[in-house]
């Protein structure tokens, strides 16, 4: 199921309290959920009275929480891989760039780009058209770059590297 905290959050009042069967009805969440954001730091309004009151509040800012956790900021070059839970490097030989499905504005066009992560799994990100040739830039100053070429031949892409290329060269 995909974790959706901000749309959980919505969905309580910041000023009201909470009884731990009203929160897992309002968010729609398996009981086990709830007891595992007791262990991770929800904490009740008095900890010493039944039942416990949870204050909205304190929920909100809990799920925010959750929701920054989750979040991993990836570095120029890397794709998050969903197996490990981390960014990782793309191994430069396995490097595709396919065109995506969708126009996303009149400058911008989607992109994926495959390949086969420092940890051997299979990794993809979905893209604009700029952000593809960031991540290309990365890896210009390779001394592989030749690949990348070669990888890339099936894209429009290939014109505007053998630019850059050519224009680091002289």
């Amino acid at each position: 199921m995909k974790r959706n905290y901000g749309v959980m959050a919505r969905k309580l009042r910041k000023a009201s309290r909470y009884k731990r069967n009203q929160v897992i009805y309002k968010l729609g969440i398996d009981p086990t959920t709830f007891d595992n954001w007791r262990k991770k730091g929800l904490v009740p309004i008095d900890q010493y009275e039944r039942p416990h009151i949870y204050l909205g509040s304190d929920i909100i800012k809990f799920l925010k929480e959750l929701a920054i956790k989750r979040k991993h900021a990836c570095k120029a070059g890397e794709i998050f891989c969903v197996i490990c839970q981390k960014p990782v490097s793309v191994k430069l030989e396995s490097i595709n760039i396919v065109e995506g499905k969708k126009k996303l504005s009149s400058e911008h066009e989607s992109r994926v780009i495959l390949g086969i992560g420092s940890c051997c799994h299979k990794v993809r990100r979905f893209s604009t058209s700029k952000d593809v040739e960031n991540f290309i830039n990365h890896y210009r100053h390779s001394a592989d770059t030749e690949k990348i070429i070669t990888n890339l031949s099936n894209t429009h892409y290939i014109g505007q590297i053998s630019n850059i290329i050519s224009t680091e060269e002289i």
